[in-house]
């Protein structure tokens, strides 16, 4: 996986998370997309999401980031979408 994608999957996150502190919510759908691309080409996104805890807890958006990672490991076994198959 490259650190390109990685770097910016938790520039998503961190953005998603910040707008919520600040109290502008937005769906986390296109977080969860991406991650699943991620996962797709070998990635990890939860051990990414892992490595965010803090940086959430000091916001005070810990559940945030708990939700994230239940919707990102429900996603895991769920079966590619067709454009990804090659």
């Amino acid at each position: 996986m490259s650190r390109a994608a990685d770097a910016e999957f938790e520039s998503m996150v961190r953005g998603y998370l910040v707008a919520r502190a600040d109290g502008y919510p937005h769906s986390p759908s296109a977080i969860v997309a991406l991650a699943r691309e991620l996962r797709f080409n070998g990635g990890d996104p939860v051990r990414l999401l892992l490595g965010l805890d803090v940086f959430a807890d000091q916001l005070g958006e810990y559940e945030a980031i708990l939700d994230l990672r239940a919707q990102i490991g429900a996603e895991e076994n769920a079966p590619a979408p067709p454009s990804m198959v090659e």
